[in-house]
C-alpha cells in the first residue's frame, strides 16, 4: 500500500535562553489511506511538536527543523512556504486541538467558524456555507442543529465543543484527521460518544487520522497501528493487536502496567516506571531509556539502539533485540 503521508527522520529543536532543546530527534513513519495510527507517550515526547511542525504551526524561530523530510501526495509539507501550508491546512489536513474550549473563537457563532472554512477552501457563499455548517452540525450529532447554529461556544458542554471542533476539521472532507487528545477532560460516556463518532467518519469519508494520546484504552478501541514515542524518538510500532498483547520494548511495557486492571484484585499496586525521562538539552548518546529500563545493558548507555525489523509491520529500537543479546534479557521482556 502505497503510503498517503510518508515523514522520514524528522527533527525538530527549539532554541531558548538556556540552549537547544531537541524535541524531536528523528521520528520516521508512514500513514496509509483510511487507517488510524495512534501516537502514544508521556507528556513531552514530542507527540504534539512532531503534528504541529507538519501542520506548520510551530513559529520559526524559536523552533528550526534541522533535518528531515515529509511526503505527502508528492509535496513535501517540511519544505513548503507558509502561503502554500494554508491551501493544506484545514483543506486536505486537518487537526482538532486538545482544549476545544481555547480553540474556539468566543466572539463568533460556532455557525460562523465552521462557515468560515467553507468560504475560504470550497468558494461558498454566506448562505451555502451557513446550510453545510448546520450539516456537518447534524453530522457529528449536535441536536437541534438549526437553532443552534447562531449560539456561542460559552452555550456548548465541553463534549458539544468537542464535536463542533471535529465539524470544523471535517468541513473540507480531508484526506487526513489529526485528533490531538480528542478525549481529554471529557466524561467516560461522552469519550465513547467521540470514539463512536471518529470511527464512523472515518469509514464513511475514508479518512486517514493520526490519533495522538495518553489513553491507551481509546487505542486500544479506535486504532490499527501504533507507534510509541519516547523523548522525541518512535522506540516502538505495530498494529495494535501485537503492541498490546506481546510489547516488544521495555518502555511500552512500562506503560502497559501502569494501566488499571479492573480484573485483578482492589489493593493492586501500579507499577509507576521509575526515573524521568532524559534532558533534552543534551540527550544521552546510549538508549534515552536505558536509565530508567530493568533490563539495560552496557552497550544501552553507550550506543543509541538502530530500529529493527521484527516483522513486516513491527519495529522496535531496543539493542534487546540484536542477535547478540542475552537470551535471558529477551525471554524476561517475552514474558513480562
Amino acid at each position: 500500500m502505497n503510503p498517503i503521508l510518508s515523514v522520514k527522520d524528522l527533527a525538530v529543536e527549539f532554541a531558548t535562553y538556556g540552549g537547544s532543546v531537541k524535541a524531536v530527534r528523528g521520528v520516521s513513519f508512514d500513514l496509509n489511506a483510511g487507517e488510524v495510527l495512534a501516537i502514544v507517550g508521556e507528556s513531552g515526547c514530542g507527540k504534539s511538536v512532531t503534528f504541529q511542525t507538519l501542520m506548520g504551526l510551530i513559529p520559526m524561530p524559536p523552533g528550526k527543523i534541522t533535518r528531515g523530510n515529509a511526503p505527502f501526495e508528492g509535496r513535501d509539507l517540511v519544505s513548503l512556504s507558509d502561503k502554500e501550508m494554508q491551501g493544506i491546512r484545514g483543506k486536505e489536513i486537518s487537526m482538532i486541538f486538545q482544549d476545544p474550549l481555547s480553540s474556539l473563537n468566543p466572539t463568533m457563532t460556532v455557525g460562523n467558524q465552521i462557515a468560515e472554512v467553507l468560504i475560504k477552501h470550497r468558494g461558498m457563499s454566506s448562505e451555502e456555507a451557513r446550510n453545510e455548517a448546520i450539516a456537518l452540525m447534524k453530522l457529528v450529532q449536535i441536536p437541534e442543529a438549526s437553532e443552534r447554529v447562531d449560539q456561542y461556544p460559552h452555550q456548548f458542554s465541553g463534549g458539544m465543543r468537542q464535536r463542533i471542533m471535529i465539524a470544523i476539521a471535517l468541513a473540507c472532507k480531508p484526506k487526513i484527521l489529526i485528533a490531538d487528545e480528542p478525549t481529554t477532560a471529557l466524561d467516560v460516556t461522552i469519550q465513547g460518544q467521540i470514539i463512536e463518532l471518529l470511527r464512523g467518519l472515518r469509514k464513511e469519508i475514508n479518512m486517514a487520522v493520526v490519533l495522538i494520546t495518553h489513553d491507551l484504552g481509546v487505542v486500544a478501541s479506535l486504532a490499527d497501528r501504533v507507534a510509541v514515542l519516547y523523548a522525541g524518538e518512535i522506540v516502538e510500532s505495530g498494529p495494535v493487536g501485537d503492541i498490546f498483547k506481546k510489547p516488544s520494548h521495555p518502555y511500552t511495557l512500562g506503560l502497559q502496567a501502569a494501566i488499571p486492571n479492573p480484573l485483578k484484585p482492589e489493593k493492586t499496586d501500579l507499577k509507576a516506571i521509575p526515573g524521568s525521562p532524559p534532558d533534552l538539552f543534551s540527550p544521552p548518546t546510549g538508549c534515552a531509556f536505558a536509565a530508567r529500563c530493568p533490563f539495560a545493558m552496557e552497550i544501552c548507555t553507550r550506543e543509541n539502539p538502530p530500529i529493527f525489523d521484527l516483522s513486516d509491520n513491527r519495529k522496535s529500537k531496543c539493542w534487546l533485540h540484536h542477535k547478540n543479546a542475552p537470551s535471558n534479557l529477551r525471554a524476561e521482556v517475552a514474558h513480562a
